[in-house]
């Protein structure tokens, strides 16, 4: 698999990403209750959430190519527009989303101090809180560079299993395999540590309101703990195996010895 091929895919796990991002946000603004406000604003409201709806099954998202991590772009820099800038715009407030993108184009929604956007929320039957909770970030340690790191990891764990594994059938006492599946097991190992931590900060974020990043973090730690959950059984099996022939062919030595001196 080239770059290219990589890029691809990193996109479009991070598509599929904030699409369950969307999916959970709608659910959960949809339940609300909502009778303290006027029916022209519950109205609104529903036009809007149905615009949402259809622009996250439309699944063309901005992408942050200027900062990693739990990043939001309002509008990137070839014109695609995150759900907020959407719903701004499809309501006629296309001046209002590009003064935001030229001011504010990476700002969470709470940082956002636009009078025209206070004024618009009113309007929609939509709060700030509620704006701010749509909102999602652009997670880009899900990019070429990791994404590369974890199938490398993945590949060279599974080959070193199925190396020794194969050995192993057919009874084959040399420690070389065993022993480079060992170090190749590290690799895995440490990619598991990475997808762990970041599966934790991502946690962190969602309950912590001072990095604005509210509940948009959490669709990230299922697929991060998944990644960590393959790369910690792909790192201990290929070890266990490995470590296995390894403590064979020590055990071996003493009878080939005694086998030579008899011969």
């Amino acid at each position: 698999m080239n770059y290219t091929s990589m890029r691809i895919v990193a996109s479009k796990l991070d598509d599929w990403r904030v699409k369950q991002h969307f999916k959970y946000v709608d659910v959960i603004l949809r339940n609300r209750d909502v009778s303290h406000l006027s029916p022209q604003l519950q109205q609104a409201r529903e036009h809007y959430l149905n615009h949402l709806h259809a622009y996250a099954e439309r699944g063309i998202f901005p992408r942050n190519h200027e900062y990693r991590g739990f990043s939001p772009c309002f509008i990137d820099r070839d014109g695609r527009e995150c759900a907020v800038a959407n719903l701004l715009m499809v309501s006629g407030h296309n001046e209002t989303a590009q003064q935001i993108a030229a001011t504010a184009n990476y700002a969470y929604v709470p940082q956002m101090h636009f009078s025209e956007l206070e004024d618009w929320s009113r309007q929609s039957g939509l709060s700030k809180e509620e704006l701010a909770l749509i909102q999602p970030g652009y997670y880009l340690t899900v990019d070429g560079t990791f994404l590369n790191l974890l199938l490398v990891s993945w590949a060279t764990g599974l080959i070193a299993l199925l190396l020794n594994a194969v050995q192993l059938i057919r009874r084959r006492k040399g420690g070389f395999i065993a022993g480079l599946g060992l170090i190749l097991a590290i690799p895995s190992l440490l990619v598991a540590v990475l997808c762990f931590s970041n599966a934790w900060h991502a946690s962190q974020l969602s309950i912590n309101p001072d990095y604005y990043a509210h509940d948009l973090a959490l669709q990230d730690v299922g697929p991060l703990m998944l990644a960590t959950l393959i790369s910690l059984g792909i790192a201990l099996i290929t070890a266990g195996l490995s470590i296995y022939r390894i403590r064979s062919f020590i055990k071996s030595i003493p009878n080939q010895e005694y086998s030579e001196k008899q011969g």
